[in-house]
């Protein structure tokens, strides 16, 4: 039997480097397809042979370590980009424990079953942290709500009293003007009323 022709191998570096991508980010193959214009034939066994080549798994490693080196900048470029303080901060962990979560469950498990240990024992942990962070995360929030909710009950106090003030000053110097009678004889004034 013929060995797979890899006609992704003579595209372009550029169109190679996408399809690489493309291909890390899960694009199906027909979008693949549909950015890549190539006069070569890109079939499904062209995915799997370039897939299984050592110039997508070097990418992938790369992408790795990218990920991995700009993952401190993320979380304060988004701290600083929210400004929310630790609701932010916990929300974004959470998302990247996912993402650590979704690339232990998308590698290919090692020969060693003590590998696969590590693995689930890794993932394990990671979903305890998660649990963790959830239970101090609503922990926070509850804790943020019932601060506000004073604050807001001292507010309507403050405000209660100086309407109350405001009240009793309008009260004062008004002394015994009847309200109901000037109101009458503005509108008899006005033409309102007869």
């Amino acid at each position: 039997m013929a060995r797979a022709r890899n006609n992704i191998a003579r595209l372009s570096f550029e169109q190679r480097m996408t399809v690489a991508e493309m291909l890390a980010n899960g694009a199906t193959y027909d979008e693949i397809r549909d950015v890549v214009k190539s006069d070569k034939k890109l079939h499904g066994r062209s995915f799997l042979a370039y897939q299984n080549s050592e110039e997508y798994q070097q990418v992938l490693q790369a992408m790795r370590q990218s990920n991995k080196r700009f993952l401190k900048k993320r979380i304060d470029a988004f701290t600083v980009a929210e400004a929310q303080g630790v609701e932010s901060v916990v929300k974004l962990t959470e998302a990247i424990l996912v993402e650590q979560l979704q690339e232990f469950l998308s590698e290919e498990p090692e020969d060693s079953e003590d590998s696969g240990q590590a693995n689930i024992s890794d993932m394990s942990k990671a979903a305890g942290i998660l649990s963790n962070l959830k239970k101090s995360q609503a922990e926070d929030v509850k804790r943020a709500a019932a601060e506000r909710e004073a604050e807001n009950q001292a507010k309507i106090a403050q405000l209660s009293a100086t309407i109350e003030a405001q009240s009793e000053r309008l009260r004062n110097l008004a002394g015994g003007v009847d309200g109901a009678a000037v109101a009458d004889a503005m509108n008899k004034k006005l033409g309102i009323t007869k």
